[in-house]
């Protein structure tokens, strides 16, 4: 297989049962989860990532390509706020991280440094205080949580 090619794409982790899936390199043209207990960690995806999402939780590091979380019915999606450009926002709220959020990433790249020795979770890690604001949480529009993040802007 040539260097730098993707290994995972399409239903990668459909019905996975193993926590703490880690992936130092990029995930595949429309990768996908559903139903899973997984934890997928990305550097970077590539098109259409997260599509057709119905349960769990995916943490993308890095850059992604177009159409980010098309026909995603559930679950949550962890990405830094320079690729919001790139999600659907047919199906996607985007929402500022809480408390309970910015410890769950810190937590969760300190496991995936642990595991890879990724140079993107240590530099996340090493500058923890700045680099927490550069995450947002993508949420489906009509998920009880996006429901309430909108109602309390409102407010």
């Amino acid at each position: 297989m040539e260097a730098g090619k993707n290994l995972l794409s399409a239903t990668a982790l459909f019905m996975a049962h193993r926590r703490d899936v880690v992936r130092k390199r990029p995930g595949g043209r429309s990768f996908r989860r559903g139903n899973s207990e997984a934890l997928p960690v990305f550097e970077g995806t590539g098109l259409h990532a997260c599509e057709y999402m119905t349960n769990g939780t995916v943490i993308i590091l890095g850059r992604v390509s177009h159409n980010v979380g098309a026909g995603m019915t559930g679950g949550k999606i962890y990405l830094r706020a320079e690729y919001a450009d790139f999600i659907n926002s047919s199906y996607l709220t985007a929402c500022k991280p809480g408390a309970e959020d910015i410890e769950f990433l810190r937590s969760s790249l300190a496991d995936f440094l642990e595991e890879t020795g990724s140079s993107t979770a240590r530099h996340f890690l090493d500058n923890w205080q700045n680099e927490a604001r550069g995450f947002f949480v993508l949420l489906p529009k009509n998920s009880p949580e996006a429901l309430a993040a909108r109602e309390s802007k409102v407010a």
